[in-house]
Formats: C-alpha cells, structure tokens, sequence
C-alpha cells in the first residue's frame, strides 16, 4: 500500500495485514512498477502495456500441424515477433499473440475483431483450420517500457530499491538467470547472502493419473477410491484430483486455480459439464456456500444464489 524511506534509505513497506521493516525492495510488480516506484519518487521509466490475444483450438485437430510455425511479415512491425502456430503440451493447437497498444492495465479482454485479425493472419498458409473448432480465446498484458528492454538494476535515487521492470514475453525464460541477476545486485550493494545449508530445490515429481497405466491407475485407485471417478470428461481428470488440490498445503478454493493444478475446464465444453461437480467438491470440502464460491478474484462469484425451482430445504 505504501512505502517509508528515511535519508533516501528503504525503511518499511506498509501492507494490508501491517507494516513490515526492511532495508531492502525488489520491485519486480509487474504492470504496476512505474506505480510502486512513484511511492518513493523513484520512477525512472513509464509502464506502457501492450495486448497479446491467442486463440485455442480443440484437440480434435491437434493433427492438423505437427510442429511450431511463425509467419515472418515484411515490413516487420516494430518490437513485435509476429507471433505463430504453436503446439502446446498438452495437444491443443495455439494461434498467437498479437499485438496493441492498451493502456487499461485492468483490460484483458478479447473482441471479435481480436479474432478476426488472428484469423487473418495466419489463414493464408492455415486455410484448412475450422474457426467452429475454436474452445477458447484470452489475452494477456505485456509490461513495456518506451526503451523496450529489460530493466534490472538498482535505484538511482533510493537506496535498496531495485527495480525489475520491463519484463516483455521472454521474460518467463529468462527469469531464472534474471533471478541470479538480482542476487548479485543484493550482494554489491552490501547484503550478506547466506545458503541454507538443508535447502532442497527439487519438488518430487507429481504423477498425473490421466497418464498412468492400467495397472498404476487399479493401484491408486485401491487406496483412494475417489481416483475412479471422473470430473471431467474433456481431460479426464478424476474427482481425487480435485479433492487433492482443494486440500493441499496451498488451498485450490476457486474454479481458475483448480483449473491450473488440474486441467479441469480445459477441454472442449471449457467447464460445461464438470463446473457444477467441482462446486460440489469444494462446498464438501469447505462448508462454503455455493453463492461464495469464485471463479478467480473478489467479485467473480459464480452464483447469486439458488433457483427457486431447485429450492427443496424449506426450513
């Protein structure tokens, strides 16, 4: 919410749950850190975003083109790749991103002209690709700067203030080097970095049911019977999944973020059958009412409340 210097020095951050002394920021906010930096009056570049909508085909066609293709324009437009066909992970064929000026950091939204423009870009070499195969489409926000480069490096006017600032599209790739980046900055402005000796940086590798042998899957199944069951349909993803990510240290308690754990609602009814299951799962599980569950942030709610017709509590 705020920050406190004193003699040009970081001394606290202000949050929602209390203030919280430190010497050292890293501000690495994103769309906002030309906002966080104005704070302490230490903006030294201007966050400009620019739109990338992509659109997703249904894995019915995953057939259609085997690896990535880019489409290279001449005249190139400027600081733009020019996006491509992209196979994902997880066999659907992916159309994007494109590229436009949006200065409502708050707008990921998708129009129909988006599409379109999608559509014409890559149909002269994809004419084949039906448009009724589309199960989805988004955007996403890239935090530029008017340089169109990186920023990575300490305050010019606070100390202890470093700034991580337009980090474009490859910046996921680059993020580990760039974390190792901001390590040495810590180090040469004077920070005393010590390893913790019982450190593990390795997750043990999560199975995924739905690509288990017959025999892993009867085993699993034996010693949680709710792995028999499936959610949903589309991905094929088992209600032990769901019930998993809602209970797991870090709590999955709305529809986007069961989403991400387990692919349920990505498939070609994008949630159509499986919603109603997962709702269910969640208010077992947690005692929520169904008006409280969300699909992502505050204000998402799912539901206002109950259908009359489907009323049969009468107390």
């Amino acid at each position: 919410m705020d920050i406190k210097t004193s003699e040009n020095k970081i001394k606290s951050v202000l949050t929602t749950k209390g203030i919280i002394e430190t010497k050292y920021i890293i501000n690495a906010a994103g769309l906002h850190v030309d906002e966080i930096s104005d704070m302490i009056n230490a903006r030294e570049y201007t966050i400009h975003p620019k739109k990338g909508s992509t659109i997703i085909f249904d894995k019915n066609i995953s057939d259609l083109i085997k690896h990535n293709i880019s489409i290279v324009n001449f005249p190139r437009e400027e600081h733009y790749k020019g996006g491509g066909a992209i196979t994902t992970l997880d066999g659907n064929i992916q159309w994007g991103p494109t590229i436009l000026e949006n200065y409502d950091k708050n707008d990921t939204s998708v129009s129909v002209n988006e599409i379109d423009k999608i559509f014409k870009s890559y149909s002269p070499i994809f004419d084949y690709f039906p448009k009724n195969s589309i199960i989805n489409y988004f955007s996403g926000l890239r935090a530029c700067t008017f340089t169109e480069d990186f920023i990575i490096k300490p305050s010019n006017k606070i100390e202890g203030f470093i700034h991580v600032a337009g980090i474009q599209s490859p910046g996921l790739t680059a993020a580990p080097a760039i974390a190792e980046m901001v390590i040495g900055i810590l180090e040469n402005i004077g920070v005393k970095l010590e390893k913790k000796p019982d450190f593990n940086p390795f997750n043990d590798k999560k199975k995924i049911f739905r690509y288990l042998n017959y025999e892993e899957k009867n085993e699993i199944i034996k010693k949680n019977p709710d792995y028999g069951e499936i959610i949903c349909r589309c991905e094929q993803i088992t209600k032990g999944e769901v019930i998993d990510a809602i209970n797991s240290p870090i709590s999955a308690l709305n529809m986007d973020s069961i989403k991400r754990r387990t692919r349920v609602g990505m498939g070609r009814c994008q949630g159509g059958f499986c919603l109603p299951n997962i709702v269910k799962n969640i208010i077992e599980e947690t005692g929520l009412k169904g008006e409280d569950i969300l699909k992502n942030d505050e204000g998402s709610n799912l539901f206002i409340g109950k259908s009359k017709c489907l009323i049969n509590d009468k107390k």
